[in-house]
C-alpha cells in the first residue's frame, strides 16, 4: 500500500532467517568456529548491503539457506513432513527469483545425497562425477531441445551485459575474457573469469566511487583471509565431508560463470553475493584456529 519502509523490515527479516540457517548449518559441521563463522556469514559488507533491499538477493539467501538446513536435516534421518515441505519451497522460490543458480546447485545436491554419511576421496569423486555428467548431459541437450542452447546462452548474456554498459554509460566497467561462440571459449576463459570475481574489485578500481570502495575494502579482506588459510592451513587435513565439497563446487561455479557474462564491477560484486558466506566456510574448515591464535597472542 505504499508503504516501502515496511516492506524493508520484512524484507531484511526473510533474508535475516536464510543468514540463521545458513550458519546452523555451517556450525554443525564446525562448532569450534561458532563465533568466526557467526561474522562471516552475518557480517559481509556485500551480503549486508545486497540482502538488506527489496530485491531478489534477501529472497536468495532465504532460499538457499532453508534449502541447506532442510536438505541437511533430510539427510541426517529427520525425514519429517516439515523438512520436506520446506525443501520443496526452497525449490519453488529459487526457480522464482534466480534459476541459474539452483541449476548450479543441483548436481551438488544430487551428489551431496549420493555420498551421504561418507568422508575421503570418494565424496570428491562423487561430486566429480556427478557434476561431469551434469555437464555433458547440458552442454549437448540442445541436440534435443534447441532452444537450451548452454553455449549460445553464455554467449549472448555476455553480449547484452556489454551493450548494457555501453549503452548506461557505466563507469565501473572492467575487462573480461571476450567469449567466441563455442565451449572451447567457455572453458579456456573460465580460469580468467574465476579469478577476475574472485580478486575483483580492488581498490585500483574505485576511482572516486564509494560503493567500489566498499567493496574492494571487502575484496582485501577475503585476500587476507586466504592468505591466512595458506599460511596457518592444517598440517592434518580432516577427511573431505559432503557439505565441504559442495560449497567448493557453488564457489567456483557461480565465480566462473559471474566472471564470464559481466563486464560491470557493481554487477559483478552483487552475483558472488550468495556464494560468499560458501567461500568463507570453506576457508575457515582449512585453517588451523589454534595456530592463529597463537601466532595472534605471541605478537601481542
Amino acid at each position: 500500500l505504499g508503504k516501502y519502509y515496511v516492506h524493508v523490515v520484512f524484507i531484511n527479516f526473510i533474508s535475516f532467517i536464510g543468514l540463521f540457517y545458513i550458519y546452523k548449518t555451517f556450525v554443525k559441521y564446525i562448532p569450534s568456529a561458532s563465533t568466526i563463522l557467526f561474522f562471516s556469514t552475518f557480517l559481509l559488507p556485500s551480503v549486508l548491503f545486497w540482502g538488506s533491499g527489496l530485491l531478489k538477493d534477501g529472497l536468495l539467501i532465504f532460499a538457499l539457506g532453508i534449502m541447506l538446513k532442510s536438505f541437511d536435516s533430510l539427510l541426517s534421518d529427520q525425514k519429517t513432513f516439515r523438512n520436506t515441505l520446506i525443501f520443496i519451497l526452497s525449490v519453488v522460490l529459487l526457480v522464482f527469483t534466480k534459476l541459474y543458480i539452483l541449476i548450479i546447485i543441483l548436481p551438488g545436491l544430487i551428489a551431496w545425497y549420493w555420498a551421504r554419511n561418507q568422508e575421503g576421496i570418494r565424496v570428491l569423486l562423487k561430486f566429480s562425477l556427478s557434476y561431469l555428467i551434469y555437464f555433458i548431459i547440458a552442454f549437448n541437450i540442445h541436440h534435443i531441445v534447441p532452444k537450451y542452447n548452454v553455449t549460445d546462452i553464455i554467449f549472448w548474456k555476455q553480449k547484452n551485459f556489454h551493450t548494457l554498459a555501453e549503452m548506461t554509460s557505466a563507469k565501473s566497467i572492467i575487462e573480461i575474457p571476450q567469449l567466441e561462440y563455442g565451449l572451447i571459449s567457455i572453458l579456456k576463459n573460465s580460469p580468467a573469469a574465476f579469478f577476475n570475481t574472485l580478486f575483483r574489485p580492488l581498490p585500483s578500481d574505485v576511482h572516486g566511487n564509494k560503493f567500489i570502495l566498499a567493496a574492494s575494502i571487502e575484496t582485501v579482506f577475503v585476500l587476507l583471509i586466504i592468505l591466512l588459510t595458506i599460511l596457518f592451513r592444517r598440517k592434518s587435513v580432516q577427511p573431505f565431508k559432503p557439505i565441504f565439497i559442495f560449497s567448493i563446487f557453488f564457489v567456483i561455479l557461480l565465480f566462473v560463470i559471474s566472471g564470464l557474462i559481466t563486464p560491470i564491477l557493481g554487477a559483478l560484486v552483487r552475483y558472488k553475493v550468495p556464494v560468499l558466506p560458501f567461500l568463507m566456510f570453506i576457508l575457515i574448515s582449512i585453517i588451523d584456529h589454534e595456530r592463529i591464535t597463537k601466532a595472534i597472542l605471541a605478537l601481542g
